[in-house]
């Protein structure tokens, strides 16, 4: 199933044709601040997802708002982390979302999940991936 789901993602990416295909909800959680150390930080979310692994375009409905995301699903194998996470960077917002629960849209896979040689290989990605989430015609 994940394959004809993936298969799906990639058509609406090469026709560029941007797609809600899930929605999701869950708790903030305190995570590691890797993301922060580096300058991205991204919001932790609890809960049991069936998405692929991969990185997303996705919207972020908060008490404070809707705003674009970054949204990784997966191990963080640049950190030797196996166990999946789903973690978001935010487009224009500062703050903490702590214990808050959030809805999020998910809509075109931007890529698949890769281990990174260094932290500022994975800066440049999470800058290129921020960058086409930034330029992604989706609703706020």
């Amino acid at each position: 199933m994940f394959v004809v789901i993936d298969l799906f993602f990639e058509l609406c990416f090469m026709k560029n044709e941007i797609r809600k295909n899930f929605e999701l909800s869950g708790k903030v959680v305190k995570g590691e601040m890797l993301g922060r150390k580096i300058g991205y930080p991204t919001i932790n979310v609890f809960g049991r997802f069936d998405l692929p692994e991969g990185v997303y375009v996705s919207v972020v409905s908060t008490l404070k708002g809707r705003f674009k995301g970054a949204l990784h699903y997966g191990p963080r194998k640049t950190f030797g982390k196996v166990q999946p996470v789903l973690e978001v960077h935010l487009l224009n917002f500062s703050g903490d979302l702590y214990d808050e629960t959030v809805k999020i849209d998910v809509y075109n896979k931007i890529r698949d999940v890769k281990s990174f040689n260094d932290l500022n290989d994975l800066k440049l990605q999470i800058e290129k991936d921020a960058a086409e989430v930034a330029l992604a015609d989706v609703p706020l």
